[in-house]
């Protein structure tokens, strides 16, 4: 047999040829995969996605920006890890950045990675595990590191994360970020690209590729900055730009076998049932006010401005935390409406609510509120909360107290018009006298008491003036809330030593305030209103709940009510001389003499 000299070769050039032909299996594979990305999860990571989750796994590879609004139980943090790790094997190199208010909220992602795709999906945790070279969570660094080059780290969305690279940011819980933070801490991150080897090859030298943003979260409020930004990603989709939008309610959980209908039913039966907040976090709808309610999102949300909070009732009641005496000009208003009864499953009933306003006078003898503590109770008997009341008022150092009369609140009055004893410390409690109503006032025989009590007998007149005066201090900035639910978690780890190694439950008492604050303004946008003759009446949806409303409008009615008390003192100060008046019209220009 003949042998041609030209076939044959030598044992480096099969060599070559074999690895020249691995890698171009490699290549098509890596592209085929870099192509339909749920399929590299499905045939090397072992898992199998629910169609939904194709899609969006799909387009999260295939667009630069994409915006996620997901309702809750719809596993988005495990989509976000699945996104993670297939970038991270299949575009070496890159730098995959979670992000969220909260660190811990970020670490998250990245426990989905190592407790659940490295060790429940067979032979794809196995494949997975020899991709990675380390994971390391603990610390103020978590991240996961691959062999080649990629890794995926955790920072929280403050002005501390800075000087760090991504080529891919993932803004977990986005509506609950401060958008600057966003726009000038993190972006920046994204001035990195990754550098593969072939973009040093003059061929390929214009093939850079373009890093990517996703914002993922549950919905929230259309006056929020967040919607902006989903609407600004849904009309570049429209354009046809590398931008992808969409939202996924329960349903679409239910039908993929990840929420039950049971558990969308527990949600309705909860006794402090939130439509609002059941429409953005399950339905992924994004809330907007109609235009017909009495209080309107858009006018109150720009004054949740207060960042403090009064210390939380733990501390000060055993006399831990020491409380601002009010100041000169300041009256400290503590608020009371009544509800004894405790919710259960099938019926919504009020709880009693407490409030304390820091009412400050400004130059033109008008107080301004400041909302700074709320907190609800249920199910108490009348003697438990008018000492709770009792208590607050003493140790919050307020100047006024102000109880519903009516129902329940009669228990509660005689109650307080009496001498007690401070649960905790035994100090003796001095009791109060009425202000403003000489029945309720002579029920105090103490010889020693406190004249601080204002009674509110309900009436259509006097419901009226409250609900006008707490609308007309959202606009004209004369009543302030403190800051969202969200934008505390920031602050009080700025301002409580320790906050962030706290455990969950001390945390929640920190945050406790802010949340009530939250659930009072979503009561307040739920209010509907009718014209009943002159005056306003204003009820709760069926279902729903007004007890932090009620305590707030009263509490801003006896504010009102001191202010004009100072009425008559400031006429006797003005000397007639000092009064402007207009000359009669007679052919000249008009003006003040």
């Amino acid at each position: 047999m003949i042998v041609d000299k030209f076939e044959i070769k030598t044992d480096l050039e099969i060599q070559i040829e074999k690895e020249e032909k691995f890698l171009k299996v490699i290549g098509d594979l890596t592209s085929y995969f870099r192509e339909y990305p749920h399929l590299f999860a499905k045939y090397y990571l072992n898992i199998e996605l629910r169609p939904f989750q194709e899609i969006v796994l799909y387009q999260m590879f295939h667009n630069n920006h994409v915006n996620l609004n997901a309702c809750r139980g719809l596993g988005k943090s495990w989509l976000i890890a699945v996104y993670a790790v297939i970038k991270c094997i299949l575009y070496p190199g890159s730098k995959v950045c979670v992000t969220s208010s909260k660190l811990k909220q970020a670490v998250e992602v990245l426990k989905k990675i190592s407790n659940e795709l490295c060790l429940k999906q067979g032979f794809g945790s196995e494949l997975l595990n020899a991709e990675i070279k380390k994971i390391l969570l603990n610390g103020e660094d978590p991240q996961i590191i691959f062999h080649n080059g990629s890794f995926i780290y955790a920072v929280a969305a403050n002005k501390n994360a800075r000087s760090k690279r991504s080529t891919d940011n993932i803004y977990d819980e986005f509506v609950q970020m401060d958008p600057t933070i966003i726009n000038d801490v993190l972006e920046p991150f994204l001035t990195s690209k990754r550098q593969p080897g072939f973009i040093n090859n003059a061929k390929y030298a214009n093939d850079v590729e373009e890093n990517s943003e996703f914002y993922l979260s549950s919905a929230w409020y259309q006056s929020e900055w967040s919607f902006g930004r989903v609407q600004d990603y849904i009309e570049n989709m429209l354009l046809g730009d590398s931008y992808f939008s969409c939202s996924l309610p329960y349903q679409l959980s239910i039908e993929s076998g990840l929420l039950s209908p049971s558990r969308i039913k527990a949600v309705y039966k909860k006794r402090n049932f939130d439509p609002i907040k059941f429409a953005m976090e399950y339905e992924a709808i994004w809330f907007g006010s109609s235009g017909s309610e009495f209080f309107s999102y858009e006018d109150i949300k720009p004054r949740c401005i207060l960042n403090d909070s009064l210390p939380i009732p733990d501390n000060v009641m055993l006399n831990k935390s020491k409380v601002p005496e009010p100041k000169f000009n300041e009256r400290r208003i503590l608020s009371l409406d009544v509800a004894l009864m405790a919710s259960n499953g099938n019926k919504n009933n009020d709880a009693a609510c407490i409030i304390i306003n820091d009412a400050i006078m400004d130059n033109s003898y008008t107080y301004n509120a400041n909302i700074r503590f709320v907190e609800t109770f249920e199910g108490l008997r009348t003697e438990e909360l008018g000492s709770i009341a009792m208590e607050y008022y003493y140790k919050y150092k307020c100047t006024d107290i102000v109880v519903d009369a009516r129902g329940n609140g009669q228990g509660v009055i005689d109650h307080i018009t009496k001498e007690q004893h401070d649960r905790h410390t035994g100090e003796i409690l001095i009791p109060f006298k009425a202000v403003n109503d000489v029945e309720w006032a002579n029920r105090c025989k103490s010889d020693t008491y406190t004249k601080s009590l204002w009674i509110i007998n309900g009436s259509p007149k006097l419901n009226d003036e409250a609900n006008n005066y707490v609308r007309n201090g959202f606009l004209n900035n004369k009543l302030s809330l403190l800051i969202s639910e969200y934008d505390c978690y920031n602050y009080l780890i700025e301002t409580v030593p320790g906050f962030e190694n706290k455990n969950d439950k001390i945390q929640l008492n920190y945050q406790k305030p802010y949340i009530e604050t939250a659930l009072m303004i979503n009561e307040m946008i739920n209010l509907e209103w009718e014209l009943v003759g002159v005056y306003v009446k204003v009820e709760e949806k069926s279902g729903m709940r007004k007890d932090r409303y009620s305590s707030l409008a009263y509490n801003i009615w006896v504010m009102k009510q001191l202010e004009f008390r100072l009425e008559p003192e400031l006429e006797e100060d003005i000397e007639f001389d000092d009064l402007p008046f207009r000359q009669p019209n007679l052919g000249i220009s008009e003006g003040y003499c």
